[in-house]
């Protein structure tokens, strides 16, 4: 019995030691690939919130961590003749929230502050935890969207993202978008106020770039410990 019971403990043990449960990105990229080609920055509007809808898929409900949008900065900007001004941290508060598609109302939401507090990961994003984490369900169908401001590209100290994709089935090969989940369209409210809440946006009903590129959020999911970092586990999502 005892020789049974240091089995089963050494068993738990090397279980431990090989997984361990980790916040993962819904959306991310490869930002060395991404800053090779000429994928569109977004900031041409101002006080809007814009976002995607996306879909639950397989068997197993989410779990929401985090909240988060994209920081543009001299490590991540494009390589291109058009000047950016990208500076580290954001100039602009930026509410980042989710909502329930089918009557668009708020299940969670992010104020990030400008500037750096906000910590910065995942090749440019900064989040924010939530009190709790929230829940998405298998079949379910959501809204991910963020708060913008700034108008024209020649502003010099404007808060920017990459534009990702065109249609949900011409996503760029660089882009890796989790398994678990479908977008299906894009989203704005053009009176997204003055950025103190997230105002719940419109549904396209037809695609119109993937704003993902903007707002982001976490899963909480067991991974392997040597798969540790989004830049180790993110070919897991192509």
């Amino acid at each position: 019995m005892r020789l049974f019971k240091i089995l089963l403990l050494t068993g738990c043990c090397l279980t431990a030691a090989a997984s361990a449960i980790a916040a993962v990105p819904a959306v991310g990229f490869d930002i060395e690939h991404a800053r090779g080609h000429n994928y569109y920055f977004f900031n041409f509007y101002v006080n809007q919130v814009l976002g995607n809808a996306f879909t639950v898929l397989g068997n197993q409900n989410l779990s929401v961590t985090h909240l988060g949008a994209f920081d543009m900065n001299p490590d991540n900007e494009p390589y291109w003749d058009v000047p950016v001004y990208a500076e580290h941290g954001f100039v602009f508060n930026h509410g980042v929230a989710l909502f329930d598609r089918a009557d668009m109302s708020l299940i969670a939401q992010v104020m990030l502050p400008a500037g750096t507090s906000a910590p910065i990961r995942d090749e440019g994003y900064r989040y924010l935890a939530l009190a709790e984490p929230v829940t998405l369900e298998v079949g379910g169908s959501y809204v991910l969207a963020a708060w913008w401001s700034q108008d024209t590209i020649d502003e010099p100290d404007m808060d920017t993202f990459y534009l990702l994709g065109t249609s949900p089935t011409e996503i760029p090969s660089a882009v890796y978008i989790h398994d678990s989940i479908q977008i299906t369209d894009s989203c704005f409210n053009p009176d997204g106020g003055d950025g103190s809440s997230v105002p719940a946006p419109f549904i396209f009903d037809m695609f119109w770039g993937l704003y993902a590129g903007g707002a982001n959020f976490l899963i909480e999911q067991p991974i392997a410990v040597e798969n540790g970092t989004w830049s180790d586990i993110k070919n897991m999502f192509r």
